[in-house]
């Protein structure tokens, strides 16, 4: 019997962190999945900071040549996220670095105006769902479940006016192009973030593990029957 091939494809949401508080390897779900027993082969596509862009852009690199028959895909925070700056303007202002520490000092202190004021994301929703079109039709012999991108604890919506909202329709975007692996459902009640309140800590990624062995042994009983 041939082994499926498994891609996960996630952002710094799938991966360990040093910081704001140590996140081992082994706690993450991408690592423990892949112990998970079956006829399974996995591979990973993992980057902090990634957007759809990104993923777009990599379709023409090393993430078009997989050939997988299911898909992970655990992205969007980065394209959602309320903007004080465009990536345009971190760019030129980063070049110029009295300014650039001037306005990083005001931006902290207005952070949640600006923000309310501009609406800026670095993916807007239209681009958002093109991109994910495209890589559908890059893997569309794969099966592609996404994992929703979590809800914004207190402290994330504090400093990110809008963020909850953002999330909610980022994720509906995802929801009608793909199956959903329901990750976080009521999780709105648990710990599970780190203290910077959007990666997740070691009790989201176990709610995120268990909802992808549920996906996994779902496809190893289809295969077998």
């Amino acid at each position: 019997m041939q082994a499926k091939k498994v891609l996960i494809v996630t952002d710094s949401l799938g991966l360990p962190r040093p910081k704001p508080d140590f996140l081992k390897d082994q706690e993450c779900w991408p690592y423990r999945v892949s112990k998970i027993a079956g006829d399974f082969e996995f591979y990973f596509h993992m980057r902090s900071g990634y957007s759809t862009d990104d993923l777009v852009a990599d379709l023409k690199e090393v993430l078009g040549s997989y050939e997988p028959d299911l898909i992970f895909l655990q992205i969007g925070i980065v394209d959602c996220a309320p903007r004080a700056l465009t990536k345009k303007e971190l760019a030129f202002i980063s070049r110029l670095p009295i300014f650039n520490k001037i306005l990083h000092t005001l931006i902290k202190k207005y952070r949640e105006n600006i923000i309310l004021w501009r609406q800026i994301t670095y993916v807007d929703e239209l681009r958002f769902e093109q991109n994910l079109e495209k890589f559908k039709a890059h893997f569309r012999q794969a099966k592609i479940a996404f994992v929703p991108i979590a809800p914004a604890s207190e402290g994330y919506q504090a400093n990110s006016p809008g963020v909850e909202n953002n999330i909610l329709k980022y994720n509906n975007i995802l929801c009608r192009l793909c199956e959903e692996v329901p990750a976080f459902i009521n999780s709105e009640s648990l710990n599970i973030f780190l203290p910077d309140g959007y990666h997740l800590n070691s009790s989201g990624h176990e709610l995120v593990y268990e909802s992808v062995k549920t996906r996994l042994m779902t496809e190893l009983d289809q295969k077998i029957s």
